[in-house]
């Protein structure tokens, strides 16, 4: 599921594709489209906006060992197409963890990197750089000219910065930004004004950043509860910090949700 930046809400479930217009009072459904050709069986991060959708499938057992990027044509939901070309990611990079639609330029992270892409024109992506090299990204913001990317390894846990104020030749910036409460199992990541919220699943909190200095981001305070318990889902609305946490019990698994005040 994800909210395009046309306003738009986009699900994508096992070869269907569903899009609602949210300017009503209740979700309206204005298309639909069912994949015959299996593009959307094994779906991963997705990002939309503009009148395109980008759908990532990353590899399976037995499968291409690169994960892929299609592009789909959403102008009219009632109609919607699959543009023929496909974006192939780069062969250092690996599995696609997250993708974010900024302008005219596609950010997509992966487990080692982050690769950028061009799509002014959304039939013709034109792959603009690479960063490679990281450890074990798993989710990523944008925010401005720099790009925040979580990193999961078990012993230094912690933010990858990468500043991308030229998109064609984006630079790492510093070593890795570690911290006590940042465990090895980070899950998401938002910003909202000069701060950034991670969610921090292994240590059951949502660890907060200033990002004044976008270069540096410093430590301000570590939210914890019960119900953050295993906490994978971040969202930022006005003032609140939206947290989706899961409690396993003798009866089952269930979800939190965790409203967070002052955002930002």
């Amino acid at each position: 599921v994800t909210l395009g930046t046309d306003g738009l809400l986009y699900t994508v479930r096992v070869n269907h594709l569903y899009i609602f217009d949210l300017s009503g009072p209740l979700p309206t459904r204005v298309g639909h489209w069912q994949d015959r050709q299996q593009n959307l069986r094994f779906v991963g991060p997705v990002a939309a906006g503009n009148g395109v959708l980008f759908t990532s499938n990353n590899p399976v057992s037995g499968g291409n060992s690169l994960g892929t990027v299609r592009i789909w044509d959403t102008s009219d939901p009632s109609d919607i197409l699959h543009y023929k070309d496909t974006i192939y990611t780069y062969a250092s990079l690996g599995n696609i963890v997250d993708m974010k639609l900024v302008g005219n330029y596609l950010f997509v992270a992966h487990q080692t990197g982050l690769a950028i892409y061009d799509v002014s024109i959304p039939g013709y992506p034109i792959p603009l750089s690479a960063v490679s090299g990281l450890s074990v990204v798993t989710a990523m913001e944008v925010v401005g000219s720099h790009v925040y990317l979580t990193s999961n390894t078990a012993n230094d846990a912690g933010l990858y910065v990468v500043d991308v104020s030229s998109p064609s030749n984006p630079a790492l910036v510093g070593s890795k930004i570690t911290h006590a409460d940042l465990k090895n199992n980070l899950r998401d990541v938002v910003a909202a004004g000069n701060r950034l919220y991670v969610a921090s699943t292994s240590n059951d909190s949502v660890v907060v950043f200033d990002i004044t200095s976008r270069t540096a981001p410093a430590h301000v305070a570590t939210v914890s509860h019960q119900h953050l318990d295993g906490v994978s889902w971040l969202a930022v609305d006005d003032n609140y910090v939206y947290a989706l946490g899961s409690t396993m019990t003798v009866n089952g698994d269930y979800s939190n949700l965790v409203v967070i005040g002052e955002a930002g």
